[in-house]
């Protein structure tokens, strides 16, 4: 008997030591990120801004289906907008007027419909504008590729970004002084041309840097969007990885809170409305905000039955979402992040109902079962969220909205 007891102890001890040396990093922020009394939804859709394209005709649409649909005390979900402020352009396309490169903005003529409807639906308090870049490429490599007479453009008209070869579509691919003052001037561009001061910004393919991110804190920014780790190079269709683990709440080094997308809505790739559910479904048992991303190119698409059924497929997701969590409440991740500093009522502060969230968070974690299992962590877990149930079934006070 001694000796099973000696097993036991040490198979615990063990299990403990491999759990903090390993999974340490994960383990925090499954534990330290704040806990929802109900469940948060945003949606975020990039890529919007600089050319025309019909952009206009699209924003007003995704308006009019925001206000079709109506959550709890009447309020509609909330679609946030990451803008880029220019494209590439090419002019001259023959022997007689070699190609050149120029960038239009949206400030420009070419893009007064776009800034119009932008402004019209932030102003509606449905779709707020937040910074996405001030290019969603970079210009050298952008410049390059364009000038190419082998690469076929319409000459005097603004590129889609999303037009460009995806290795290009990185912004930040070099760290130093430069990279600092470029991001904290694209901040005073963005309210130049918008009148609006952002305060979330969002990397192009969330690519970036220390020295971009001290530049946009330095410029007033206050939140950063990420996908739950830090890309500090690409190189191709290659990326590297140099942060794991950013959770919503998280302080980066310069002081910006980090929030995370967690969800995708992407019908141009076939990601469409049952996968997106069960991420969903997935995020609110965590306790975690729904952070959806879904890019301009569903909605824009060249291909307009795609757009139709992008179109169709948002107002299916919306009424799904809005009947599966009747307590639902849609903000933007501006003032989702001002709830996090300031520790706001929609946080659960009731340790038991934190213990069931964990429990949910680390089943869908990296960390492995076994260890958790051999180390008494999800045993002490299932034994506390047990208790959670008989007091619910006993009549005693929901402990989940405190």
């Amino acid at each position: 008997m001694q000796i099973v007891l000696w097993f036991v102890l040490m198979l615990v001890s063990v299990s403990w030591v491999f759990l903090l040396v390993k999974y340490r990093a994960e383990l925090k922020a499954i534990f330290c990120e704040k806990v929802l009394s109900r469940p948060v939804i945003i949606f975020e859709s990039d890529d919007w801004g600089a050319g025309d394209f019909g952009q206009d005709a699209s924003l007003r649409r995704i308006k009019l289906i925001l206000e079709n649909c109506r959550l709890q005390g009447g309020y509609h979900p909330v679609f946030v907008l990451g803008v880029n402020l220019f494209s590439p352009c090419v002019s001259g396309d023959s022997l007689a007027m070699p190609r050149k490169i120029k960038f239009v903005g949206l400030a420009d003529v070419e893009s007064s419909n776009t800034l119009a409807a932008l402004l019209e639906v932030h102003h509606s308090g449905l779709m707020p504008l937040e910074l996405h870049g001030k290019y969603h490429f970079d210009p050298s490599e952008a410049e390059e590729y364009l000038l190419d007479s082998n690469v076929g453009v319409e000459p005097d008209a603004a590129i889609m970004t999303e037009e460009l070869p995806p290795s290009i579509q990185t912004r930040w691919k070099s760290e130093g002084l430069e990279s600092k003052l470029d991001a904290s001037s694209e901040v005073s561009v963005f309210f130049d041309v918008l009148g609006v001061e952002p305060q979330v910004v969002i990397p192009p393919t969330f690519v970036w840097n220390d020295s971009v991110e001290d530049g946009w804190k330095e410029a007033g920014m206050l939140t950063l969007m990420t996908p739950g780790s830090r890309y500090y190079s690409r190189i191709g269709n290659d990326f590297f990885c140099d942060k794991e683990h950013i959770y919503n709440g998280l302080y980066s080094h310069s002081g910006l809170m980090c929030l995370v997308r967690n969800a995708y809505f992407e019908p141009y790739k076939g990601v469409s409305v049952s996968a997106c559910l069960l991420q969903i479904k997935q995020a609110v048992e965590c306790g975690r905000p729904v952070i959806i991303e879904t890019h301009r190119w569903n909605y824009l698409n060249p291909d307009k039955e795609i757009c139709e059924n992008s179109f169709s497929l948002l107002e299916q997701l919306l009424g799904k979402v809005s009947t599966l969590y009747p307590d639902l409440v849609s903000l933007s991740s501006a003032h989702l992040s001002k709830l996090y500093r300031s520790n706001g009522l929609i946080f659960n502060a009731s340790f038991l109902v934190k213990l069931d969230s964990f429990y949910n968070r680390l089943g869908c974690s990296t960390v492995n079962n076994w260890l958790l299992w051999f180390s008494g962590v999800l045993p002490s877990l299932l034994f506390l969220r047990h208790l959670i149930r008989i007091s619910k079934n006993a009549g005693l006070s929901d402990p989940k909205y405190v």
